[in-house]
């Protein structure tokens, strides 16, 4: 009975020391939280277009145990897990930012800005999760850099439809050159609700004022047109980032609608 009770003892021993050993040398992780909001995808089109090409790339980066990442609209938010015993802890957000920035030309120009951070990232609302993190370390429970802070590797400037276009217009069966002028009247609002544009005619200029401007939907803006010709509306179909557009006006009382396009001119 005694050599029985002896092995067991010892085998129940051994197997509390290895299990001792393998949590003492389990591998501490250290967090990198990157965030990308983009124009106009959807969850799906954020996971397939975004995340998973970004989540690939991150997982190249030495010492990374895991990546995952949690998405919705326009947004995703992707959790880089390091082991500590990799490399340098402090290295971490660097090494993310250093190979994001390299690759940023051949990510896609839905974009519209991107940025790391050590930690964790606040939650976004009604989001999909792809993979679960881990209980005892939430993925979304601090509040997350902005991107006017350290950190942030791309940010656009805010996106507005006012600005000055260069464009043409149909007119007499013909293209002429424009100069399209949105402008902001209502200190309130970032959309333009009004403006003026200049039509080159061979021997004039045609001056003309915009009116009564509204967004119709989240890309288009609808207005009234007045110059020496005559009055009528036209509608400005903005591409997602408002860089450009692509437009239909009419005359009052008339059928018909022709062609008016614009490019933003960047301000210096």
């Amino acid at each position: 009975m005694m050599r029985p009770i002896t092995f067991i003892q010892i085998m129940f021993t051994v197997l509390i020391c290895l299990f001792s050993t393998a949590s003492w040398a389990a591998p501490k992780e250290s967090s990198v939280i990157v965030e990308i909001d983009t124009v106009d995808l959807t969850k799906e089109k954020v996971e397939k277009v975004i995340s998973d090409p970004v989540e690939v790339l991150l997982g190249s980066l030495e010492g990374v145990l895991v990546v995952s990442a949690e998405y919705q609209t326009n947004k995703a938010v992707i959790d880089v897990r390091f082991s500590q015993e990799a490399v340098d802890p402090d290295s971490f957000v660097k090494q993310v930012r250093t190979l994001i920035d390299t690759y940023l030309d051949k990510l896609p120009d839905n974009i519209d800005s991107i940025s790391v951070s050590q930690g964790e990232a606040s939650e976004p609302e009604d989001v999909s999760v792809k993979v679960t993190p881990k209980p005892e370390s939430p993925l979304f429970s601090k509040p997350s850099k902005v991107l006017d802070e350290p950190g942030v590797i791309r940010s656009v400037a805010k996106r507005i439809m006012a600005g000055r276009f260069l464009g043409s217009i149909e007119s007499s069966n013909e293209f002429l050159p424009i100069i399209t002028n949105l402008i902001v009247s209502r200190s309130i609002s970032d959309n333009a609700d009004s403006g003026n544009y200049f039509m080159s005619e061979s021997d004039a200029i045609v001056p003309g004022e915009l009116s009564d401007c509204y967004k119709s939907t989240a890309s288009i803006l609808t207005c009234q047109w007045r110059d020496k010709y005559g009055m009528g509306g036209v509608e400005f179909m903005f591409t997602p980032d408002y860089s450009a557009f692509s437009g239909r006006w009419s005359i009052s009382g008339q059928e018909g609608a022709y062609k008016w396009s614009g490019m933003k001119v960047k301000e210096k």
